[in-house]
């Protein structure tokens, strides 16, 4: 699910368990390009590789993720400004390690440890050149770096640990546990 003003998300939902020895891979490869006024500068790409599967009661999933984002073109063509004060999505670069595993006790419960590891960096080759509102002149860019601007790194790590215990719709449904590690980034 994708939230307004966010810059996106994905929840995944697995309603079944993998059948035993199974062995899974996932490989995609994505391009966004304007429908007009294609540039190096306006091309974004993002790449994953997935692998998952089981053994026994074991099951697991790793997950790698790279994104190279371009810049962005209003509904005319027209270049959107970038925001040099709090950062940006557009121009930056990001990559994203997932690892999940998990084992079943027993019919009804189950422990699983995730680790995740996202980091963003804006790469901060542009400036935002002014528009003029009374003439209609939209905000824009230019190639350049602004002063004192160093480059905006945001990294995040995570581990999750998750204990699930499953019983009959009858009695109530599915019960989970779960407790976050915050390691320090």
């Amino acid at each position: 699910m994708n939230d307004l003003g966010a810059t996106g998300g994905v929840i995944n939902l697995i309603t079944c368990r993998l059948e035993n020895g199974a062995f899974n891979q996932h490989v995609s490869v994505q391009t966004t390009l304007p429908t007009e006024k294609i540039r190096g500068e306006t091309t974004s790409y993002k790449t994953t590789y997935r692998v998952d599967g089981r053994v026994d009661k074991l099951n697991y999933l790793v997950s790698l993720g790279y994104e190279n984002q371009g810049l962005y073109l209003d509904g005319n063509g027209r270049a959107i400004g970038v925001d040099n004060t709090q950062g940006n999505t557009m121009d930056s670069r990001a990559y994203d390690v997932l690892a999940k595993v998990g084992y079943w006790l027993n019919d009804d419960q189950r422990v699983q440890l995730s680790v995740n590891r996202y980091h963003i960096r804006g790469e901060n080759d542009y400036l935002s050149v002014d528009g003029v509102c009374a003439q209609g002149i939209p905000t824009t860019f230019a190639r350049g770096t602004p002063p004192a601007m160093r480059r905006l790194t945001v990294c995040g790590a995570r581990a999750l640990l998750t204990i699930t215990t499953i019983w009959s719709q009858q009695s109530g449904g599915v019960q989970t546990l779960d407790a976050v590690i915050q390691p320090g980034v």
